[in-house]
């Protein structure tokens, strides 16, 4: 048996629906012949349990063995028998092997860490045969828990009753962070002190006092445990689900924006519906007295309304979506993009709420992308209570400026040559595709699109392969930049030449100048030095956002419909 990541989860998690600790291990094939001496050496130590592990399959002896082993730590040291799940994930590569996860739930932290420890030396010595120091062990842990109790070390969640606050949560592969900006600026305009956490920090109001991306649990407790707001607006991003769990008991109401290929192959989540899971938590917390917000126009978030404690408002672009159709005629709400106005639908009643071309972040609907953040926003603003007449106000005073949206879709007019530039945070495959559609709208007379590609190192080699297909496709002229801090154990030549592999597979062999920049800054400069009068650049930004925007400001004028 090989340990392969003991993770400490300080809340709600994709296991269990409270703190957790997580075992992965690998474990190989037990044959039928060395089953029963295991159980033996592992009696031998831990003395008959009630478990009656004989009667188990061989195949799941070692998950049987851990969940008995975690069970008989907590009896010995006087601790409430947690809650505990496995999951079994066969190895194609290696015949009979598996990836066993055991999750189990805690209340002290170190006792709780020594524990998983303990139970995977004691089921992985009676496997092997070695010796195992009990004695020595026990000892160890009631130290622990001598200490915990001594420094109170729980876990650091916020629990429903010292919440006192509405709190929303918002997530998806893409629109979280203009989303909850969104509903932030709506809710302040209506008088509420909004706490926000979100990808690029933590505010309080109008003070930012946290800066850096603050979607895990940490920008979210430092929002809940200020005396400050009223309210919570808490973007909530895969990786703080994963690596910490979310940091309150329940939410009042929950969005999922959507969900695309992005971080795929990370943390044990390799395909689109296994990231579909993980967003799936942050409505799975919604109370039943709360709202969760779905896009119907996404097949795996329309599906996260099963078994939902909470009602939901579905949103779409497509008003005839079947999804969307089934849900009025049971009762069910929607808010819709129809006929070049936001609508409130319930059953077959329509309420408009406002145009489209009263919305700067849609830019007169033409950015679709942005019209499902404003719907998602509006959708979560009706679970708070707010009225029509104020979620309209509040969509409309919204803009994609450096100001109120940075980073997203933020569009400059150049001045000398005439031409266009758009600045956004795309940094995968939906989002290179939204940003390159929208671009082309702004191409005027003869000009040409051209495009600056970049993303992380931690995407595996597809997306960096798709992201260069895209813009080959698309664009008349490309430049790559490169990153400095992003590179995650890549190099920047190894993914260059996957941006261009990609590139000239979108181009079918047709010519095409792409060229191979230092950093953001410079691509920009680049980009602004060839362009010609009615032209549209369209910039993946990331890396060095404020100062390609502020050179842009010195070149031109922001736009915002």
């Amino acid at each position: 048996m090989e340990l392969i990541e003991t993770r400490t989860l300080d809340g709600a998690n994709i296991f269990l629906p409270e703190p957790a600790i997580k075992l992965q291990v690998l474990v190989s094939p037990v044959a039928p012949t060395a089953a029963a001496a295991i159980i033996t050496r592992w009696e031998a130590v831990v003395g008959p349990q009630a478990e009656g592990l004989a009667q188990f399959p061989n195949q799941l002896l070692h998950s049987q063995l851990l969940q008995a082993t975690v069970a008989y730590w907590h009896r010995t040291l006087d601790l409430p028998l947690p809650r505990q799940t496995i999951r079994l994930h066969a190895l194609p590569d290696r015949p009979g092997w598996h990836e066993l996860t055991l999750s189990f739930t805690w209340q002290w932290r170190t006792v709780a860490e020594g524990i998983g420890a303990a139970a995977v030396a004691l089921v992985d010595a009676a496997c092997t045969g070695a010796t195992y120091d009990l004695p020595t062990a026990v000892a160890q842990l009631r130290e622990a828990f001598a200490t915990d109790r001594a420094e109170d070390d729980q876990p650091l969640w916020v629990r429903d009753a010292h919440s006192q606050i509405p709190i929303v949560g918002i997530t998806g592969t893409n629109g979280k962070t203009t989303t909850t900006r969104c509903l932030a600026s709506m809710l302040s305009r209506a008088g509420r002190r909004v706490g926000m956490a979100n990808s690029a920090g933590v505010w309080l109001g109008t003070e930012q006092v946290l800066a850096g991306d603050y979607t895990g649990p940490q920008g979210a407790r430092r929002v809940l445990e200020d005396e400050f707001p009223d309210v919570a607006v808490l973007e909530t991003a895969r990786g703080g689900i994963l690596l910490r769990g979310i940091a309150y008991e329940h939410n009042d109401v929950g969005v999922v924006t959507n969900v695309s290929a992005d971080h795929l192959g990370l943390q044990g989540v390799d395909t689109l519906e296994g990231l579909a899971v993980v967003k799936s938590l942050v409505v799975r917390l919604t109370r039943p007295t709360g709202l969760a917000v779905l896009n119907a126009d996404d097949p795996l978030v329309a599906a996260m309304a099963a078994g939902l404690a909470a009602p939901v408002l579905y949103f779409s672009r497509q008003p005839e979506n079947p999804v969307v159709r089934a849900h009025l005629a049971a009762g069910g709400r929607a808010l819709l993009a129809e006929q070049g106005e936001i609508v409130l639908a319930e059953g077959t009643e329509r309420q408009p709420l406002i145009s489209l071309a009263a919305v700067p972040i849609t830019f007169g609907g033409r950015a679709g992308h942005m019209v499902e953040n404003a719907l998602a926003a509006a959708g979560a603003a009706l679970g708070l209570g707010l009225d029509l007449a104020t979620i309209a106000d509040g969509l409309h005073h919204f803009q994609n400026t450096p100001e109120q949206n940075l980073g997203r879709l933020n569009l400059f007019q150049i001045t000398e040559p005439p031409c266009t530039f758009i600045v956004d945070y795309a940094h995968n495959e939906a989002g290179l595709r939204n940003l390159l559609d929208f671009g082309r709208q702004f191409v005027a007379g003869d000009g040409r699109l051209l495009a600056i590609i970049g993303t992380a190192g931690d995407r595996d080699d597809q997306v960096l392969l798709t992201l260069g297909r895209l813009a080959g496709a698309a664009a008349d002229l490309i430049w790559i930049h490169e990153t400095e801090h992003y590179l995650r154990g890549r190099t920047a030549e190894e993914m260059n030449a996957l941006f261009l592999a990609g590139v000239e597979e979108g181009r079918n062999g047709a010519p095409l100048a792409c060229t191979i920049v230092g950093d953001e800054r410079e691509a920009a400069t680049a980009a602004i030095a060839v362009a010609r009068p009615g032209d549209a650049i369209v910039m993946m930004c990331f890396e060095q956002q404020a100062a390609v925007l502020a050179y842009l400001a010195e070149v031109g004028s922001p736009f915002s419909a």
